[in-house]
C-alpha cells in the first residue's frame, strides 16, 4: 500500500512533465483563436495592437511555462530520489525483519527445549523413590519432593525455609559432622549412612548423599542437593542374616563362628 501510494503522485508528475512540452509548442493562433491563414496584422477584426499584446502575453506564458517545467523536472527528480530511498529503506527493513525472525525462531526452539528439560526434571523430582532436599548456600531448605514427606513425615510447607538440622537424631557427635562437611568442601560431595529422626520422634537409618552446586560462570557455591533413602528394612535384613550366621536359631546362643 505504501509503494502504491508513492507511485500515484510519481505517475501524475511524470504525465504533466511529458505534456508540458507539447503544450508549450502550440502555435499562437491555436492558443488565441486565430485561423491558420489569418494575416499577422489582423485577427477576427482586432487591431494590430491587440495582436501584439497577445503575442507578448504568449511569450510571457512560454517563459512561465518553462519555469513550471523546470520546477516539475526538479520535483520529479526529488520524488525519484525519495522513492529510491524508500525502497532501500524497505529492503533494509525486510532484511532486518528476516534476521529478527530467524533469531526469534532459534530462541523459541531453545526455550521449548529448555521447557521440556525442566518439565522432565520436575517429573523426575516429584516421582523419585528417594527423598530429595534442595537448599541454598546457607543450608536453608528451598524445596523437597513427596518422597521426603513420606520418609520423614514432614510436609513440604512445614520445612521450607528451615534447616535440615530439624532431622538430627543426636546419635552422631560433632566430629562426624565436621568430617562430613570437610569432605563436601574438598570434593563437592559426601555419601554415607546417617541416623536421622522423623517428625514422630522415630530414629531411623538413611543412606545419604550430599552434593554441592556451584555457579558455572563465577564458580560460587549456590546450592546443596541431598538425596537419601530409608534403609531400615535393609538394616533389619542384615541383622537377620547376622543372627542366622552367628547364633543358633533354637537356643539363640553363639555358634562355633563366634567361639
Amino acid at each position: 500500500r505504501i509503494v502504491r501510494a508513492l507511485l500515484v503522485p510519481a505517475v501524475c508528475f511524470g504525465a504533466v512533465t511529458l505534456l508540458r512540452p507539447a503544450i508549450g509548442r502550440q502555435r499562437p493562433y491555436d492558443r488565441f483563436g486565430l485561423p491558420p491563414d489569418a494575416p499577422f496584422g489582423r485577427a477576427n477584426g482586432s487591431g494590430l495592437g491587440d495582436v501584439g499584446n497577445a503575442h507578448m502575453a504568449y511569450s510571457n506564458a512560454l517563459v512561465l511555462a518553462g519555469h513550471f517545467r523546470n520546477l516539475l523536472y526538479t520535483l520529479s527528480i526529488l520524488l525519484a530520489l525519495f522513492l529510491a530511498w524508500t525502497f532501500a529503506s524497505l529492503l533494509r527493513t525486510q532484511r532486518s525483519l528476516r534476521k529478527t525472525h530467524a533469531e526469534l525462531s532459534q530462541r523459541l526452539v531453545a526455550q521449548s527445549a529448555a521447557e521440556k528439560q525442566l518439565k522432565l526434571h520436575a517429573t523426575a523430582f516429584r516421582n523419585a523413590h528417594d527423598g530429595i532436599t534442595l537448599t541454598d548456600a546457607r543450608g536453608n531448605i528451598l524445596d523437597v519432593n513427596p518422597a521426603f514427606s513420606r520418609i520423614t513425615g514432614w510436609e513440604r510447607s512445614e520445612v521450607i525455609g528451615r534447616n535440615p538440622r530439624v532431622l538430627k537424631s543426636g546419635r552422631h557427635d560433632a566430629a562426624f559432622y565436621e568430617s562430613m562437611w570437610k569432605s563436601i568442601q574438598e570434593t563437592g560431595n559426601w555419601c554415607g549412612e546417617i541416623w536421622n529422626r522423623n517428625k514422630y520422634g522415630e530414629v531411623y537409618p538413611e543412606l545419604l548423599s550430599i552434593s554441592a552446586v556451584h555457579d558455572e560462570t563465577s564458580g560460587q557455591l549456590t546450592n546443596f542437593v541431598a538425596v537419601f533413602s530409608d534403609i531400615r528394612r535393609l538394616k533389619f535384613q542384615e541383622h537377620q542374616l547376622a543372627q542366622m550366621a552367628y547364633y543358633d536359631p533354637l537356643t539363640e546362643l553363639p555358634n562355633r563362628t563366634l567361639l
